[in-house]
């Protein structure tokens, strides 16, 4: 699909009846590195199976964010 030549991509996850225009370059991968929500925790498998093996747990929220806020426009429908 396409938008006065432009491709429209559906985005998972993005709210009902929201628009979101900006060139892909400007969508770069962030994280909450700075909230409390990250954890990383060291499980160690001998105490469950006598093994020598240990697990590590990583838990982080990531999402999309735009990397120069200016070169995009973001609409909806939603009053708020």
């Amino acid at each position: 699909m396409t938008y006065f030549g432009f491709p429209i991509y559906r985005c998972p996850g993005m709210f009902n009846d929201t628009i979101v225009f900006t060139y892909p370059e400007n969508l770069v991968v962030g994280s909450n590195a700075n909230s409390g929500f990250q954890e990383a925790r060291l499980i160690p498998k001998y105490e469950y199976d006598g093994s020598d093996n240990v697990a590590i747990v990583m838990q982080f929220a990531m999402g999309v964010q735009t990397a120069v806020a200016t070169d995009g426009v973001y609409g909806s429908t939603v009053w708020s």
